[in-house]
């Protein structure tokens, strides 16, 4: 304990203290030259650090963009935080060019070969600690795994069923029996009008849950009203997903959950929903004697080659992978299905068009259309493709890091340890590949000529680049075909009342979603 004769810094503030440096002529307070030099030396040290330094001096001075956005991590905060983030990073990169900072030590790049180049093989960039709010249950799954030969180690124990020719033979099937079950909902709705946003939701949620846990688990939320709540919630929840990304710790917590009322707390519990959903069906179907007769990839993992140590996947770390798919395949395939819908009922020329393609062609003993003939029809994949490229399904946050030596971008040398993003948004955006970039325009991808076509090809990239592209993107094409071909064979589509521009604006939370939360079509049977 310090004696009473000792002193603290704290004693210069102490009042009694404070005449001896009063100027007994003036009556001013007097500073010693010490404690102002060293109050000078602190404020200069101040300025440095928080303006010069970032501005000027620091490893990312020299990268383009605003002034703000390097002082300041929390001003790309407060656009993400108003769902425009995906937006005005595009707003920088017209104004800066192709390699811009978005945060003191964050750049994006909007060039395809330097998209390309983050995120190939060659590179092998790590992810950065932003993933790790997507590991579950105590472990990493695929998403969630920072080093690059551990998510190749992960991978390659399921890659197989991701391929086309498996996704074909385990999937097909149940995709086509949630088609019906989804028609027939939209054939048999009052005055035929369906808020499409919801019901996509449910289809996805109900063809993911079938292809994770094996069909006879599966959900069946389109017509099972009693299955939509998880469905619906967890799609309610995207638009504060900005919240839980920026400030994870505040997320969920009592002092935002009284500021932001029930749905607020309502959305935030989905996450947990899932999570005792899948634990739920882990346990039926561990318990079901038959559960081997029938496909799933739960069955997959349980069955894996062990791992150099002879450890199986933990039970921990199969919910974290299934818990991780289930909300990747859901959300991202009913997103780009809501804005093909809507766009085509915007276009009515073009759904003529996709119609007359469609009903050309031959049809099975079943009424079903074959799926080789539906990725060979130029209309129907070059709506696909423009509204992929339009309406990126996720956000774009595909975070690296650059190792060490740093990498130079489109002539700009960004410093190794730097996060640096490709977002495909911004990408598909490229003028020197799409003409007109901003506006819907299947055509493009119909009379392109060959040199047109290579550079469309080289700019789009929905499903993102190398090792890391996702890996249910044959699933996800399948389903697109597939129902769209279904729906615009049999049906035509009209905006509702409620439909409009302004609701469809479409935003920038991880799953890019409208800002009214739904989409309402009317439905003409044909």
């Amino acid at each position: 304990m310090a004696s009473e004769n000792s002193s603290t810094v704290f004693d210069f503030f102490y009042l009694p203290h404070i005449h001896n440096y009063v100027s007994h002529e003036s009556g001013l307070l007097v500073v010693p030259p010490s404690l102002a030099a060293a109050l000078v030396f602190g404020a200069v040290l101040l300025i440095y650090t928080l303006l010069l330094e970032p501005l000027f001096f620091g490893r990312s001075a020299q990268i383009p963009g605003p002034k703000l956005a390097g002082l300041s991590w929390y001003y790309l905060t407060y656009f993400d935080l108003k769902l425009k983030r995906n937006e005005k990073i595009g707003e920088w990169h017209r104004k800066y060019g192709p390699v811009v900072r978005i945060r003191p030590n964050e750049v994006t790049v909007a060039d395809p070969a330097d998209f390309r180049e983050v995120y190939d093989t060659k590179s092998k960039y790590d992810k950065t600690k932003y993933f790790k709010r997507f590991a579950l249950y105590g472990e990493d799954n695929l998403f969630s795994t920072e080093k690059y030969v551990e998510h190749q180690a992960k991978k390659r124990k399921i890659a197989h069923d991701y391929t086309k020719s498996r996704v074909v033979l385990n999937a097909e099937a149940l995709v086509r029996e949630r088609i019906a079950a989804l028609l027939k909902q939209f054939k048999e709705a009052p005055n035929g009008l369906v808020d499409v946003f919801i019901l996509f939701d449910c289809f996805s949620h109900d063809v993911m849950t079938r292809f994770l846990y094996g069909e006879k688990h599966g959900t069946n939320a389109i017509e099972d009203r009693n299955d939509r709540p998880l469905v619906v919630n967890l799609k309610r929840s995207q638009i504060y997903t900005p919240i839980w990304v920026n400030f994870p710790r505040l997320h969920g917590s009592w002092l935002l959950n009284r500021m932001l009322g029930p749905e607020y707390e309502r959305t935030g519990e989905a996450g947990g929903d899932v999570k005792r959903h899948i634990e739920t069906i882990m346990r039926k179907h561990d318990s079901d004697p038959h559960h081997d007769e029938f496909y799933s990839l739960y069955r997959t993992m349980r069955y894996a080659k062990p791992d150099a140590d002879g450890k199986p996947m933990s039970r921990n770390y199969m919910a974290s992978e299934m818990y991780d798919h289930l909300k990747a395949g859901q959300q991202t395939t009913a997103s780009t299905l809501t804005y093909l819908t809507w766009r085509l009922s915007r276009h009515p020329e073009w759904q003529r068009r996709l119609q007359h393609e469609l009903r050309a062609l031959p049809v099975s003993d079943t009424n079903d259309l074959s799926l080789a003939d539906l990725e060979a029809l130029p209309v129907l994949n070059a709506v696909i493709r423009e509204t992929l490229r339009l309406h990126p399904a996720a956000s774009g946050r595909g975070e690296r890091i650059v190792s060490s030596g740093g990498r130079t971008y489109s002539g700009v040398f960004v410093p190794a340890g730097t996060t640096i993003i490709g977002p495909n948004l911004v990408v598909h955006q490229n003028p020197s590949a799409f003409s007109d970039a901003f506006s819907w325009c299947p055509e493009r991808w119909i009379n392109a000529s060959a040199e047109e076509m290579k550079a469309m090809e080289y700019s789009f990239v929905p499903f993102g680049h190398g090792a890391r592209i996702c890996i249910g993107q044959n699933l996800a094409m399948m389903e697109l075909r597939l129902l769209v071909g279904s729906m615009y064979r049999a049906c035509s589509t009209e905006l509702g009342e409620s439909c409009s521009d302004d609701s469809m604006y479409q935003l920038g939370s991880l799953a890019a979603v409208p800002r009214a939360l739904k989409c309402e079509l009317y439905f003409k049977e044909e």
